[in-house]
């Protein structure tokens, strides 16, 4: 699992985040966060590689 920082809160109803300036859409959450301070997990096998806008990473290990 890949964690990225997200500094905003999240609601019930929203359907994506900002992390690093990209837009990432999201399932509804069952509950909303208000801290200023989350952390959003994306499992590795649910990325997908393409050309437009993104965030920029390294592999560590295969």
């Amino acid at each position: 699992m890949n964690f990225f920082e997200v500094n905003e809160g999240i609601s019930k109803d929203q359907s994506f985040v900002n992390i690093e300036g990209a837009k990432f859409d999201i399932p509804k959450q069952l509950e909303e966060s208000k801290g200023s301070k989350n952390f959003f997990g994306i499992r590795p096998e649910n990325l997908t590689l393409n050309n437009n806008e993104g965030l920029k990473g390294s592999v560590f290990g295969v």
